[in-house]
């Protein structure tokens, strides 16, 4: 870390040698450049960048690569418009997590040719925790979605059963509802609606909006670590969580 230590804007790469602890600087760019995966033969390192753009942050994070040995970075992740999160670098490609509106996936990154690949097998979920065996081909991770909490996958299929516990709990519907602004850009946000909800009723409505500033609110249920929406299903509420411009999951240019 150049500067202050506290400063995660200025953070660069180094190698140490484990056997006489020497270090040796490999990425001294401007701005952050973080988590550092090495290649599976071991010569090249791949990083989470801003590649020295002043605005990065907000700006669009990238995946970079340089050799193991010392050399000039070279961006891989340009063409994906949203900060993606690096998982691991296997033979078949460099894995990484990424939000896509409300929701987040995996991601496959060639490093030769920087085509991604989506790879969650499931559309309209929120995937994390993502842990890939020693040659790729298992990926075990945490999904959720609008009905469930995190449960543990591998592959496709569900491990653990920790929503049993949910069945007597009082719940809501959850959907993801757009908006056009004032300019006419689509803006989306998660509407909690009480399970008896009638359409032909008016309900009072409460709005929580997010922190971050580049947060992002999702379809997920039982979300009330910060703010209590839960709460108020049992009261005949509706709750509306904006993901207003600056949100993260909508590209570069929204956030």
């Amino acid at each position: 870390v150049n500067g202050s230590p506290a400063s995660s804007g200025s953070a660069d790469i180094s190698v140490v040698t484990v056997a006489d602890g020497a270090v040796r600087k490999l990425v001294t760019q401007d701005g952050p450049d973080t988590h550092p995966v090495w290649s599976p033969d071991g010569s090249r390192i791949a990083f989470e960048s801003s590649m020295a753009n002043p605005a990065f942050y907000y700006a669009n994070g990238l995946i970079a690569v340089v050799p193991a040995a010392g050399g000039a970075p070279v961006a891989l992740s340009s063409s994906f418009d949203e900060d993606p999160s690096l998982v691991a670098w296997k033979q078949s490609g460099l894995f990484f997590s990424a939000s896509a509106r409300t929701y987040s996936y995996l991601y496959r990154l060639d490093p030769n040719t920087k085509a991604v690949t989506k790879l969650s097998p499931v559309d309209q979920t929120v995937n994390s925790g993502f842990s890939l065996s020693r040659d790729g081909a298992a990926i075990a991770y945490l999904r959720a979605d609008a009905k469930s909490m995190a449960e543990v996958y591998l592959a496709n299929n569900k491990l653990t059963d920790m929503n049993s516990q949910t069945t007597n709990w009082t719940t809501s519907t959850l959907e993801v509802v757009s908006w056009k602004s004032q300019d006419g850009a689509a803006v989306e946000g998660v509407l909690h609606k009480p399970l008896n909800f009638d359409p032909a009723r008016k309900y009072p409505l409460l709005v929580v909006i997010h922190g971050g500033p580049t947060g992002v609110s999702r379809a997920v249920p039982f979300t009330s670590a910060t703010y209590p929406v839960d709460v108020w299903m049992a009261h005949d509420v509706l709750v509306l969580e904006p993901n207003y411009r600056g949100s993260a999951g909508y590209g570069e240019k929204f956030r």
